[in-house]
């Protein structure tokens, strides 16, 4: 496990996911990248003066967002380098690119734990990327330490298996020493 990703969105879980990945990254001398991802719907009916007031606009967030993520980086106590990244689009779209365009082993991401109407109607951020990144991803409950996992759960597909993905599983079963369970 070289290169950990951490999505941001400067929530307190997150900032607990950013510090067990810290504990992680600097167990295995991994790298990690913080990435927050910027998305926009565009309705048709809601209507900007120009195009290029909604491109202004986005501009505007995405770099205010840089440099947000940058200075969220300072809050952590850490010898690592801690990389940022603001993609504009859809957090499963831009782990996905990563994950497949730069080699991340792993995504930490932080969960509040949807319940209820909420999760039925909108699902959450954390099971979309657990169901659809092409790598281990591990959830993270508010105040989780690296230390401490005993078991691992797996959610899959047997059909989709890829061995890349059990050996990347088997690494992380035998750095915490936990049960891994299907």
């Amino acid at each position: 496990m070289k290169k950990i990703l951490v999505p941001v969105d400067f929530s307190s879980v997150c900032g607990d996911a950013v510090r067990f990945a810290i504990q992680l990254a600097e167990k295995n001398n991994a790298e990690i990248t913080l990435l927050n991802s910027v998305h926009f719907d565009y309705f048709s009916d809601y209507q900007f003066t120009s195009f290029d007031s909604a491109t202004s606009l986005m501009d505007d967030i995405r770099e205010t967002m840089k440099v947000k993520v940058k200075e969220y980086v300072k809050k952590f106590d850490t010898r690592l380098k801690i990389n940022t990244l603001v993609i504009e689009s859809t957090l499963v779209n831009s782990i996905k690119e990563l994950v497949k365009d730069e080699g991340y082993d792993l995504v930490v991401i932080g969960t509040h734990g949807s319940k209820g109407l909420q999760e039925a109607i909108v699902g959450s951020n954390t099971e979309r990327v657990v169901r659809h990144a092409p790598c281990p991803v591990i959830s993270v409950p508010s105040k989780s330490e690296a230390t401490k996992i005993k078991r691992i759960m797996i959610p899959l597909d047997i059909r989709e298996i890829k061995d890349s993905f059990l050996d990347k599983v088997a690494s992380l079963q035998k750095q915490f020493n936990a049960r891994i369970e299907f």
